[in-house]
């Protein structure tokens, strides 16, 4: 999915003040990811998630965002939107934490398993 792809980029949530860097958020830089839609395309009926800060845990940390659902009538349930934009939802009922399917790849247990399909 196009939504995600400034986690798996291995983004910096980092910025400068003054003559160090500041840790701050990808929630408090503006990012605001809208499931089941290309970027650049409007969903007219977006759901918020449960929490205003949803948790993704992505290889290069844990991140804070705004995260809204799609609620269009063809619209997939909340954790099937997560998992086509290959995010593993921590529960199927109202998800606020996510861990991004790389952290799956990248585990031992999963990596050495055979025809898992992730």
């Amino acid at each position: 999915m196009y939504n995600v792809e400034i986690l798996s980029r291995g983004h910096v949530d980092n910025q400068l003040a003054g003559n160090y860097f500041e840790h701050v958020t990808l929630k408090s830089l503006g990012l605001h990811i809208q499931q089941d839609h290309p970027l650049g395309n409007t969903c007219y009926n977006p759901r918020p998630a449960s929490t205003d800060n949803f948790v993704v845990i992505d290889i290069n940390g844990v991140h804070m965002v705004s995260l809204d659902f799609c609620g269009c009538k063809s619209a997939q349930t909340n954790y099937k939107q997560l998992l086509h934009s290959r995010w593993f939802p921590a529960t199927t009922t109202e998800p606020q934490t996510a861990t991004t399917f790389a952290v799956l790849m990248s585990s031992p247990t999963f990596s050495r398993v055979k025809g898992i399909g992730i």
